[in-house]
């Protein structure tokens, strides 16, 4: 099975990307928790997990990006 490489985010409509391939929930906790997403390389976690979920959170958010994947 190939591996669908990720693409960034279009800078002139930021719903693009999330509307063609929508983000899916893995799960849900009722507390204010930490998680950890831990994948391979290049597996597309930014465009397929993180931005997702930072569009649609309504308060702040802290995240840990070391290569700048997810700056909005």
């Amino acid at each position: 099975m190939a591996r669908a490489k990720s693409q960034p985010i279009s800078p002139d409509n930021p719903q693009e990307r999330i509307e063609e391939h929508p983000a899916f929930l893995l799960g849900k906790h009722p507390t204010e928790d930490s998680f950890l997403l831990a994948a391979p390389p290049g597996s597309g976690k930014p465009v397929g997990v993180v931005i997702p979920s930072l569009l649609r959170y309504p308060d702040s958010v802290v995240v840990h990006d070391p290569i700048k994947d997810s700056k909005l």
